[in-house]
């Protein structure tokens, strides 16, 4: 029975064991003929000389002659019935590596993986898109003869946090690394990067096949002419968004039963409480972190009303999500909560002015998690001075806030200095998903993260 191989580069010199299956198929010829088992390896196109390498046994292997798109793949020595060693059809130990002829320019590959069948896919990435570091067809074996070299950019108080040692060590079985941005072919950014990939840099970097962003938004990172280059960007702010959606789930449960003020006028009675079934909590903004805290508020057996205010979500979307779709202004006026994932664009600034903070009820909510712009400060001060309006907000405009300001003193508001996303522990996931990425890279296989430029204008 043949397994299926790791990934070629889990192998010591890129060698894959002798039962590789894509790359494999019965002798036919001189070694059936006598009498032999063995397998040989299948032709390949385009004639590249590989010398002969040692296993760690100390057997002397010698290589057949390798093709562009073929895996390394040495010739294993058979023994007919007769005991003579044969070195696969028309081989001999003495042949050497120079003298090696490829097939005919006529002959036609004729094997296929065993069990295998022709697939139009290959791990989800369709015929025709190519990956930078597997340039070869579909099903084929990576045309790469030596690991892509990856250049760091990260702050230097958030490196070891993204990649501790372990981390680092995994990376280096995937890559090697470089202080040349001239020699990189991947390039792995985080918080406090330096760079800016305009033409200028981009330039200066002329083997850059790939990003990965070991964080979230790559707005402050990348420019058009990163996809105009065919750079392949990915981010890991699919990851960042479940601790910020995990965070503001527990503020609106904070929120609904009045945990700012709750106490605030002394113990409480018991006709006072406030209770979270049936909240009417309003979400601005499909986003990563939108549609998952909609997905947990409704997974909850408190039974939230959710309502949702997206341009770009359709009412049976919303619907699919258990929400009802609805205008800002309804949105505002029906919530007892507020909470905004919305990104900052230039129509989003003030999304929350003075005339819709005016509109949520008295007792309500305001819930900010996504960027600061997207209130107006001074409309929100007013409200929450009165204490009409309760707010939480975990980003704020200007962020940090000055020492002083209204909003820092508030009884009924809570300023959290912008930790929703991943902090501390939790940044290592961030550099787990990014090196995960990069395997993906290297294997060919397709991104999870990847960022298109059509994306880039209406995300955070």
């Amino acid at each position: 029975m043949l397994l299926p191989a790791p990934p070629f580069h889990r192998f010591p010199q890129g060698l894959p064991p002798l039962h590789h299956p894509a790359a494999r198929c019965r002798a036919r010829g001189p070694a059936l003929r006598a009498g032999g088992r063995g397998f040989a390896p299948a032709p390949h196109r385009g004639l590249r000389p590989l010398a002969p390498l040692k296993r760690p046994s100390g057997a002397v292997l010698k290589r057949r002659t390798g093709w562009i798109g073929a895996p390394f793949q040495p010739v294993r020595r058979l023994r007919t019935s007769g005991g003579a060693a044969i070195w696969g059809p028309g081989r001999s130990p003495e042949a050497g590596v120079q003298g090696a002829q490829p097939p005919p320019t006529a002959a036609k590959p004729r094997y296929r993986a065993r069990g295998s069948a022709p697939e139009k896919t290959v791990k989800g990435r369709a015929r025709g898109k190519t990956n930078p570091f597997h340039p070869h067809p579909p099903g084929h074996p990576p045309n790469v003869t030596a690991p892509p070299h990856v250049f760091l950019d990260i702050g230097s108080d958030t490196t070891p946090a993204v990649l501790p040692p372990e981390l680092r060590t995994r990376l280096r079985t995937l890559t090697e690394f470089t202080d040349s941005l001239p020699r990189a072919d991947i390039l792995l950014t985080g918080w406090g990067h330096a760079l800016h990939l305009n033409e200028s840099v981009l330039d200066r970097a002329p083997r850059l096949k790939a990003v990965v962003h070991a964080a979230g938004s790559v707005k402050g990172l990348v420019t058009p002419s990163v996809w105009q280059r065919g750079i392949l960007v990915s981010s890991a702010a699919d990851i960042n968004a479940r601790p910020v959606a995990d965070f503001t789930t527990a503020l609106i449960l904070l929120a609904a039963k009045k945990a700012l003020s709750a106490g605030r006028s002394g113990w409480p009675g018991f006709a006072a409480r406030r209770g979270t079934d049936g909240t009417a909590v309003g979400v601005v903004g499909a986003s990563r972190i939108g549609r998952r805290v909609t997905a947990r508020l409704r997974a909850a057996d408190s039974g939230y009303r959710l309502l949702l205010h997206d341009p770009y979500v359709s009412p049976d979307e919303a619907a699919h999500m258990g929400a009802e779709l609805v205008d800002i202004h309804t949105l505002c006026t029906k919530s007892t909560i507020v909470t905004l994932h919305a990104p900052q664009l230039p129509e989003t600034r003030h999304l929350l002015d003075a005339q819709h903070l005016a509109l949520i009820p008295a007792g309500g909510t305001v819930i900010n998690t996504a960027r600061g712009s997207l209130i107006d400060t001074d409309a929100l001060i007013q409200e929450c001075a009165t204490g009409r309006l309760d707010a939480f907000l975990d980003v704020t405009d200007p962020e940090p806030l000055p020492p002083g300001h209204p909003l820092l003193s508030l009884p009924n508001v809570l300023v959290t200095p912008h930790i929703a996303g991943a902090q501390g522990s939790e940044i290592r996931r961030l550099g787990e998903f990014a090196v995960d990425e990069i395997g993906r890279l290297v294997r060919g296989e397709r991104l999870l993260g990847e960022v298109r430029q059509e994306e880039l204008a209406r995300s955070a």
